[in-house]
């Protein structure tokens, strides 16, 4: 797996802590509390959005002192069931609020993952608030002045990706 810091010289020290805080973030909450095999792939930067059909995005941003990012998480519903069945022990055939409910607990993980990390590189973090966005093909775009990464993840129950909007703190 490589490290952001090598995948561009451009890339800046806190960008490159933002972008593998964030994915060890979520690699680790899916082995640990979802039961899952997960690793990232190599990830790309690129300039505008242009996402596959999805059915869920998890929305969530992590502010630090010097960078931001807004982490958009995308998953198909029968790839969100098979991973919540993983997590919960149980065949899941629908996704009931009680579900969406545990979805967002697992983005509480995923953020205490990334904030541990990035604490350790001396960056304080804050998390924005988290949200499940869910809709029949539906296409995401960032709106943003900085760096957009998309970052493919692979697990034992599918694949997804995950996408960073990266802008700098005025």
């Amino acid at each position: 797996m490589a490290d952001a810091a090598k995948n561009t010289s451009a890339m800046t020290q806190s960008e490159s802590e933002m972008i593998n805080a964030v994915i060890y973030g979520i690699v680790r909450t899916l082995q640990i509390h979802c039961s899952v095999d997960a690793e990232r792939c190599d990830w790309k930067e690129k300039e505008i959005s242009q996402n596959a059909d999805k059915d869920y995005i998890i929305l969530f941003g992590v502010m630090g002192q010097e960078i931001t990012a807004c982490v958009n998480i995308e998953f198909s519903k029968p790839f969100l069931l098979d991973l919540m069945g993983s997590m919960l022990g149980e065949l899941i055939t629908e996704l009931t609020p009680e579900i969406e409910d545990e979805i967002l607990s697992l983005v509480g993980f995923i953020f205490r993952k990334i904030k541990r990390q990035l604490n350790q590189a001396g960056e304080h973090t804050h998390q924005l608030i988290p949200m499940v966005i869910k809709s029949s093909k539906m296409k995401n775009s960032f709106l943003s002045l900085g760096r957009i990464v998309n970052v493919p993840i692979d697990t034992s129950v599918g694949s997804f990706n995950v996408e960073l909007g990266l802008g700098t703190n005025l």
